[in-house]
Formats: structure tokens, C-alpha cells, sequence
């Protein structure tokens, strides 16, 4: 056990542990743990923070490779990086080291690491030098990477990172010239990507290896991903060495295309007519004006594109019996078709934050026989005026059309709820009392009316078909919610905390009213909640 003299502490604040080690309590009156403070301790085993201590700072117990148990206060709200960093013996059987749901480090055979659930964020340094690792995922309850979280991965080749994900440090995967070749992630999560390159000037790198032709693979990837934004970068300093590495970078380049560079390079004089020799070269007129009629063809509808041509559109995903699910937008167009069927693929639906921040889009229309929109899938696409929704649409998930114009146009709200096609997509909290919802109305979105704390009673009304994710949550006062028999989809309660899905979460006094036998009836009894026949 640890006496006071084991301890150097000034003003709360424990500068540096000086004991032999073992089983170690924190004295009372302790509020920080300053960095290093156990720095190296390798007979350290076993520490106990007392309830006062709200920081621990950086390094302040890295190394300490015996360390086996640490007790963390509920107090404790900041933890320095890499606090906790090579603390082996705090590894759970997988190999992590994680303390109240940081990671901190990585002890594990190598290999495929998939990353429990419930960890919050990566620590600095976290994966350093697991030349082992081959691929990494990321679980969505991460929301930040940080500087050189997988530094010095030598054998990495893959990461997965979730939407969750809202912060990437500078150089979280080292360098440039490890075997990481593929990043799966959206498109937010790219441009996430794309600013930290920039930001830390890793961009000249990269533009420095087109010009000498030793491109890495993950800048391929990049430049793959936002071709854009490498060729406005380099057209801006009119580089042709650059733009030369830019065009072996990309494995094939349409005719349309190129035309397309033209146009955005013109007033760079030298990559203009670099691109006018590279289309002369390889391309025939008679190809130009094939690929030309064959595009206005597929414009009018009278040639149907292959699945290859949509995925340079989309990223599409393809789930069982060949079903499509629309993931990404690549374009920038103004208005966007959302296509029932991409080569002989039905499209059952669009994926959560699909088209999310996509601000150059004013319209969306979405072909018959689409049947589902996934949660944000068009969140943040500030400039989305017009959204032409078909009948085939039965489930559409939360906070789709935040922060879009349709969203925020005060005419489109008719008393404080706002109704796209015959979806109800959001009620404001200020809704008070019992309402009744439109008639012909088919979906309640996810979280359609999330937190409405003064709304005590709702009448569907016949012909709605699912209430989503989240739809009633909080609703605290509700008491009364009158359901169809045509409603045959309600979202059960599972999980806790962000992770439960259910319907009705926290709705303590609520009563669901139904006919005898219908979905709603086994809904109410099937999740405890009373329930009255109509």
C-alpha cells in the first residue's frame, strides 16, 4: 500500500509518484494527475484514483508495463494522450488497452483488427508500430482519429471508417509510402481526408510524386476519389508534369471528360493545350461523336447504362438476391435521378447520409419502386429545394432533410409540422396537445417527433404504413397514440442509451389504441406498453 511520502503533491495537483510501486491509492484532496507523473513505473500494479481527480495528463502513466487495474472515478473527465500508452498488462484478451472507452494502445496478434464497440476515440500513437495489422475497423461509436493513430502500420492495407467519425488528426496512417491502399469510408469521411491533407501540406507530397512517377497507392486512391479537387489544384498552379502523373493515375478517361477539363482549365494556358494534345492522341472523332450520341441516349432514356456506368455515378452496394442500395454520389449536378434499377439490379433503397452534404444539389427525384431512405441520407445538402418522393417509399429514417432548403423554408411547415409528398418528416417541440395527422399520409419519419414534450395525444390516420426509427421519443407526456390497422411496421425498443431505436423510447405514460388483432396490438403487449381496443 502507498503512504503519503510515496507522493509529491503541490496545490492538488500530484507532480510525481516517487513510492516503490504495487498497489497504489491516490490521496484524498488529489484533483490532477500532471504528465509523467507515473511515467516508466514497471512496478506499478494496481492504482486507485480517488473521487476528486478530474484530469489525468499526457504520458502521465505510459509505460507502466505492470499495471494490471486502474479505478477510474466518475469525476474524471480529461484524459491526456497516450496516458496510458504501453500499459500492457491493462490489455483485455484481444490485445486492447482501453480505459473509460478510449483506446489507448494495441497488444494483439496483428492481422484483421476490428475494434470493440463502445470505444469513443483513438488515442495518439494508439496502433504505433503494429507492423502486424493488416486491416483495421473502425466501430461507428468513434468519432475521432487522431496525429499518427496507426503510425508505423507497415503492413496496413485497410481502414474502415464509419460516418461517426467527425475529426481526423494530420497523418493518422503515418505516411504515404506504407501499403495502405484502400479507405472505406463516405464521402463526408473523404472530405474529412482531404482537408487534413491539405491542412498539413501533404498535398505537395503527393503532387511532388506525380511529377517523378512514383505514385503510392493510397495517394491513387485520392486522387481516384476526388479527382476535382487534385485537377483544380493543379490546373491552379497550370503544372504539367503534375496534370501528366494526375492522367496515369486514373485507369480509364471518357471522352465527355476530358472536354470537361478543358472547360475548367481554361484560363491555365499550358494544361489547356496539354489536354488538347491528350485528347487528339487518344481519341478518334469517330469515338468522340460515338461516345456523344451514346450519352444523349442514355440522357433521354432510350439506352439503359450498365451497372459499371451507374457505379461512376454512385457508390452502389449490392445485398442479397442481387439487391441495390445506393450509397454515394460522386457528381455535382443540380438535379439527381435516383434510378429504380442500376443494370439488372433493383434499387430497394438509399443508404444512411448517402448524398449527405452534398450542396450543390437543388432536386432530388426518386424513381418508383425505391422503398426506403436511410437516416441523413440528404442531411446538410443546403441548396435541396425539391424532393419528388414516389409511392413506393414506406420507410424513411431521421433527420433526412436537416439542414437542406426544403427544411428550412418557413412556408413548407404547416403548423409546425412539416410534410414531404405524403411523409410526415418532422414535428417542432413546439407542437402542444392532441393532433391529428393528414390524411393520406403513408410514413412517419425517424424522430418525426422527437422530444415534442407537450404533446399529450396523436391520431393516425388509416393508410399509414410505418412509424420509424425514434418517431415518439421523448414524447414524456404523450398519453394517447390512436394506430390503424394498416400500420405494419413500428420500431421495437432494443439497446440503450443512443443505440435504442424503439418507437416510443420514453414515453412513460403512454396507451397505444388499436383494433383488435392488428400489428399495433402485438407492438403494445409485445413491449409492455397498455393497450387499448378501438
Amino acid at each position: 500500500m502507498s503512504s503519503a511520502s510515496d507522493f509529491i503533491i503541490e496545490n492538488g495537483v500530484l507532480k510525481k509518484y516517487v513510492g516503490p510501486g504495487g498497489d497504489v491509492i491516490i490521496p484524498d484532496g488529489v484533483t490532477s494527475i500532471e504528465s509523467h507523473a507515473f511515467f516508466g513505473c514497471r512496478s506499478l500494479t494496481c492504482v486507485t484514483i480517488s473521487d476528486g481527480v478530474t484530469s489525468i495528463g499526457r504520458y502521465a502513466f505510459c509505460g507502466c508495463s505492470g499495471l494490471r487495474s486502474v479505478m477510474i472515478p466518475e469525476g474524471l473527465t480529461n484524459i491526456g494522450d497516450e496516458a496510458f500508452r504501453d500499459c500492457k498488462g491493462l490489455a483485455d484478451n484481444d490485445g486492447f488497452i482501453i480505459v473509460k472507452d478510449i483506446l489507448f494502445g494495441y497488444c494483439g496478434p496483428g492481422g484483421d483488427v476490428v475494434i470493440p464497440d463502445g470505444v469513443t476515440s483513438i488515442n495518439r500513437n494508439a496502433f504505433y508500430g503494429c507492423s502486424g495489422v493488416t486491416s483495421v475497423s473502425i466501430p461507428n461509436s468513434v468519432t475521432s482519429i487522431p496525429d499518427s493513430a496507426f503510425s508505423g502500420c507497415e503492413s496496413l492495407m485497410s481502414v474502415t471508417i464509419p460516418d461517426s467519425v467527425i475529426s481526423i488528426g494530420s497523418t493518422p496512417f503515418s505516411n504515404f509510402q506504407s501499403k495502405l491502399k484502400t479507405i472505406n469510408a463516405s464521402e463526408a469521411v473523404y472530405d474529412l481526408l482531404w482537408e487534413e491533407l491539405n491542412s498539413t501540406q501533404r498535398f505537395d507530397v503527393s503532387c511532388g510524386c506525380l511529377k517523378n512517377g512514383n505514385v503510392p497507392k493510397i495517394v491513387k486512391q485520392y486522387i481516384r476519389k476526388k479527382k476535382l479537387r487534385f485537377f483544380d489544384a493543379i490546373a491552379n498552379d497550370d503544372d504539367v508534369e503534375a496534370m501528366a502523373g494526375f492522367f496515369s493515375c486514373l485507369s480509364q478517361i471518357p471522352v465527355g471528360e476530358i472536354d470537361d477539363y478543358i472547360e475548367k482549365a481554361a484560363s491555365a494556358i499550358k494544361i489547356k493545350s496539354f489536354l488538347v494534345d491528350y485528347k487528339e492522341k487518344h481519341f478518334s472523332r469517330e469515338e468522340t461523336e460515338n461516345y456523344f450520341k451514346d450519352q444523349t441516349e442514355k440522357e433521354i432514356g432510350i439506352k439503359e447504362r450498365t451497372l459499371a456506368e451507374w457505379r461512376k455515378i454512385f457508390r452502389i452496394d449490392l445485398g442479397t438476391r442481387k439487391a441495390a442500395y445506393i450509397s454515394g454520389y460522386y457528381g455535382k449536378d443540380s438535379v439527381v435521378l435516383i434510378p429504380a434499377k442500376v443494370g439488372n439490379n433493383p434499387v430497394l433503397g438509399v443508404d444512411n447520409s448517402a448524398f449527405r452534404r452534398k450542396k450543390d444539389i437543388q432536386k432530388i427525384v426518386i424513381e418508383n419502386g425505391v422503398r426506403t431512405i436511410g437516416s441523413e441520407a440528404f442531411n446538410g445538402c443546403a441548396s435541396l429545394e425539391s424532393v419528388d418522393i414516389p409511392a413506393s417509399v414506406n420507410r424513411i429514417g431521421k433527420d433526412v432533410f436537416k439542414g437542406t432548403a426544403v427544411f428550412k423554408e418557413k412556408a413548407n411547415w404547416d403548423k409546425n409540422v412539416l410534410y414531404i409528398e405524403n411523409h410526415l418528416i418532422k414535428a417542432k417541440p413546439a407542437l402542444s396537445g392532441e393532433y391529428s395527422i393528414k390524411e393520406g399520409t403513408r410514413s412517419i419519419a425517424g424522430g418525426a417527433f422527437e422530444c415534442c414534450e407537450k404533446l399529450t395525444g396523436v391520431v393516425l390516420p388509416d393508410g399509414v404504413q410505418t412509424i420509424g426509427i425514434n418517431a415518439f421519443s421523448g414524447c414524456i407526456n404523450l398519453n394517447t397514440v390512436y394506430i390503424p390497422e394498416s400500420v405494419t411496421e413500428i420500431f421495437k425498443s432494443e439497446g440503450y442509451g443512443r443505440f435504442n431505436f424503439g418507437s416510443f423510447i420514453d414515453c412513460p405514460n403512454l396507451t397505444i389504441h388499436a383494433p383488435a388483432g392488428s400489428y399495433a396490438e402485438q407492438y403494445a403487449k409485445a413491449n409492455n406498453i397498455p393497450f387499448v381496443v378501438e
